[in-house]
């Protein structure tokens, strides 16, 4: 099967090859409008699964999903509207391409992000055990009104802003792990929504 040079670099997600390709040759617009001889466009070919060595390059099957839609919206932007209905041979559009080569990694990536999520839980819980534990036995003598005698002093006003953040932090971070095995797990949702779900939990350690 015949490919020119950048269809070849489409479907094989080799950007600094398709930006060298898109930049030097004057025959970029025809390029982009070619279809191979099942007719397939570029988005088409865009939606394929990467090869394994370019995907094993990126930990997690969530991640990798994330660079995968990512390649596929660029190129979406760089061809003409119609292309994203066009159909091939086979009456498929480039979504349902891509929707049907990344089944499975989207049933990998749910799994991965809860399985991530519930290593997370635990050493957030305990963070926010132990922050709440620690605002209410403050270690500390008392006046004859109940409150502690350096509650003025700034070390103890400095210890109390920052337990109360990180107690506040580690609670809006299980709001967002329950939100992450609340959620649909669409295709577009591993573009955004669900990295940075993620990444929010892990800062929040």
């Amino acid at each position: 099967m015949n490919y020119n040079a950048l269809q070849l670099a489409v479907m094989n997600h080799q950007e600094k090859v398709f930006n060298f390709i898109f930049e030097i040759s004057s025959l970029k617009n025809l390029l982009l409008m070619s279809k191979d001889i099942y007719g397939n466009n570029v988005l088409h070919l865009a939606g394929k699964l990467a090869p394994e060595y370019k995907l094993n390059l990126i930990l997690g099957e969530a991640m990798q999903l994330k660079h995968e839609l990512h390649w596929f919206k660029e190129i979406e932007k760089l061809v003409h509207p119609h292309f994203k209905e066009d159909k091939n041979v086979e009456g498929k559009t480039p979504a349902t391409v891509f929707s049907e080569e990344h089944k499975e990694l989207v049933k990998n990536g749910e799994e991965w992000m809860k399985s991530a999520a519930t290593s997370s839980l635990g050493a957030v819980a305990l963070i926010a055990t132990i922050a709440f534990v620690a605002i209410m036995t403050i270690p500390s003598n008392y006046n004859d009104e109940g409150r502690p005698n350096f509650n003025k002093q700034t070390t103890f006003l400095k210890f109390g802003v920052s337990d109360t953040i990180s107690m506040f932090s580690s609670l809006v971070a299980i709001i967002m792990i329950f939100s992450i095995f609340t959620s649909r797990y669409a295709e577009e949702d591993f573009l955004q929504a669900l990295p940075r779900k993620l990444i929010h939990c892990h800062h929040s350690l």
